[in-house]
C-alpha cells in the first residue's frame, strides 16, 4: 500500500500510533530523543504489490541516556543498521511506558 491511499480513520491511527512511539522514547532516557524515521512503501507506479510490508523504521541514536550509537562502517557500507540488542526487548521496555496522548478526538 502507498501512505497517500490510507483513509481518515488509518491516518488517524497512523498518528496516534507513532506520536505514542515518539512520547515514549523521549521518556525511555527522561530526555527529548532524536530519531531517524525511514518509510518504506511499494514504489508509487506499482500499487499492486501483495508481497512488499509498507512499515516505518525508527533509529533513535542512543544505546543508553549516556552512550550515543555512532553510525559505523557496517551500517555506511551495507545500508543495514546494527541493533546491540534484540528488537522485542527493545519493544517490551517501550511497552512498559506510558503516555497520554492529546489533540486525537474522534
Amino acid at each position: 500500500p502507498l501512505i497517500h491511499q490510507l483513509n481518515e480513520q488509518e491516518r488517524r491511527d497512523l498518528a496516534v500510533a507513532l506520536k505514542t512511539v515518539l512520547l515514549k522514547y523521549d521518556k525511555l532516557f527522561n530526555f527529548p530523543m532524536p530519531y531517524i524515521l525511514a518509510h518504506h512503501q511499494a514504489r508509487a507506479n506499482d500499487t499492486q504489490c501483495p508481497s512488499y510490508h509498507w512499515h516505518i523504521e525508527l533509529y533513535p541514536p542512543y544505546r543508553t541516556a549516556q552512550k550515543l550509537k555512532y553510525l559505523a562502517g557496517v551500517e555506511s557500507g551495507t545500508g543495514f543498521f546494527i541493533n546491540d540488542t534484540f528488537p522485542e526487548e527493545k519493544a517490551a521496555e517501550l511497552r512498559k511506558i506510558e503516555v497520554q496522548i492529546g489533540g486525537f478526538e474522534n
